[in-house]
């Protein structure tokens, strides 16, 4: 019984993630001055990614409006599945962890 909630709350906590925005340093364009450290001269800004601890979906630079996340941003499915099973492991872990600690703890 507590297994199967501790489960249920972790996928709350992970769909719940996905409202936390993170940046990350992603290519916006190539027309920048080329140095010895950007030898390509890509154009590179912060950009926001959701999903927490493991972002499932970013800012595509070069594609959509910069700084804004939708349907054209960097969406794969395989990346979604992958970090959400990660993030919802990641939250099980730490649940599993506070309530066992708790439980050891508090038996009277």
């Amino acid at each position: 019984m507590a297994l199967s909630k501790l489960i249920f709350f972790a996928i709350i906590l992970t769909i719940i993630s996905g409202s936390f925005e993170t940046k990350y340093k992603g290519i916006v364009g190539n027309v920048c001055e080329k140095t010895t450290e950007n030898p390509r001269g890509y154009c590179y800004e912060q950009l926001p990614q959701r999903g927490f601890p493991i972002a499932y979906i970013k800012d595509k630079g070069g594609v959509s409006v910069v700084g804004r996340l939708g349907i054209v941003d960097d969406f794969e499915l395989t990346r979604f599945i992958f970090a959400n099973l990660a993030n919802t492991l990641i939250y099980f872990s730490i649940l599993y962890a506070l309530f066992f600690t708790y439980r050891k703890y508090n038996n009277h």
